[in-house]
């Protein structure tokens, strides 16, 4: 029987619900040190001058009670750094899952300087991939909006009566990064795709978006608790700066900026072994609905007795033989 280790996990697979989570979460079994080690070379170090820029912005505004053109540069370059931590969430995620495609056995093993290739092919269109969804999403805020403007029930009311449908209209979306990456499409031939297997197999689909949206939520809330104590501690402690000990400033501010480095990698690392569910349920929905493997065996067969018949060699060596045989 094959180890976990040595058997490859097939994308195009019809798999049970519980059987598509068990494949994203043995992916993840098997790639853990080499994903945490991309990780810390390429998230952490985000992670870092995000949490720095955070408690700059906190520190200010407390000290000065007042938000200036720094503290505006600071939101800026943080923004920035949303943007860039996001694009290598996409790169990375897809950019291990083409390197296992390509060679199981040595994905699990795989130095930084032979990931770098998949993840240099995969930023270009994790770049495009990003701002298309952040301009989905601008969209989505702006129907939001309208459409509330044009109740008769108020701002509040009118948001929440569109919200919901629109967003439980919008769930194939999660599908389109996989498309996006994993077949040879353009950005709005895979949402259109995306959202075909997305609403052919909805309510399965529904029931990982949900599962995944609470998990990111359990992992985001137990990792924030602690960042947002020491929030409130580090602002009470400059508010009452004169009465402050000054070991006491030192450790709140340094738990702010340990906690909020630690909440920061945490949500990418959760972000990116999510996305590993999302992708065997590709696998599904196109196996499912398209039986793609069945197609590519019967291709293969057909490719291999073409071969045979175009190739006399096999023939003539068996004819040699016979004649072999004779003359004995």
């Amino acid at each position: 029987m094959e180890s976990l280790s040595q058997k490859k996990i097939e994308l195009y697979v019809d798999r049970t619900f519980g059987e598509r989570f068990n494949a994203a979460m043995d992916f993840v079994k098997i790639h853990y040190r080499v994903l945490l080690k991309i990780l810390a070379c390429f998230i952490l170090p985000i992670c870092v001058i995000e949490a720095t820029f955070i408690n700059t912005i906190i520190n200010r505004v407390s000290v000065i009670n007042d938000f200036g053109v720094m503290d505006a540069v600071y939101v800026f370059l943080l923004l920035l750094l949303l943007i860039l931590s996001t694009i290598m969430v996409f790169s990375i995620t897809f950019g291990l899952y083409k390197a296992y495609d390509e060679n199981p056995d040595g994905s699990r093993n795989m130095k930084i300087k032979e990931f770098l290739p998949y993840l240099k092919g995969c930023i270009k269109k994790g770049t495009r991939l990003f701002f298309f969804l952040l301009l989905v999403y601008v969209l989505e805020m702006a129907i939001y909006l309208s459409m509330s403007l044009m109740t008769f029930s108020g701002l509040s009311s009118g948001v929440l009566l569109i919200q919901y449908p629109i967003s439980f209209a919008i769930i194939p979306i999660v599908l389109l990064p996989t498309v996006y990456f994993l077949e040879n499409r353009g950005i709005f031939s895979s949402l259109k795709r995306a959202f075909s297997l997305g609403y052919r197999t909805y309510l399965s689909l529904l029931g990982i978006y949900f599962i995944v949206y609470i998990i990111i939520s359990f992992v985001t809330v137990i990792t924030l608790i602690p960042y947002v104590i020491c929030i409130v501690v580090d602002i009470l402690s400059l508010t009452r700066y004169e009465e402050t000990k000054s070991w006491e400033l030192v450790c709140a501010n340094f738990g702010m900026y340990l906690f909020g480095i630690l909440f920061i990698f945490v949500y990418h690392f959760i972000a990116i072994i999510s996305s590993y569910a999302a992708i065997y349920h590709y696998g599904y929905a196109v196996e499912h609905l398209e039986h793609v493997s069945v197609v590519s065996d019967i291709e293969n067969f057909e490719k291999m007795s073409d071969n045979s018949l175009d190739s006399p060699k096999g023939i003539i060596e068996d004819k040699d033989e016979i004649d072999n045989f004779e003359n004995l």
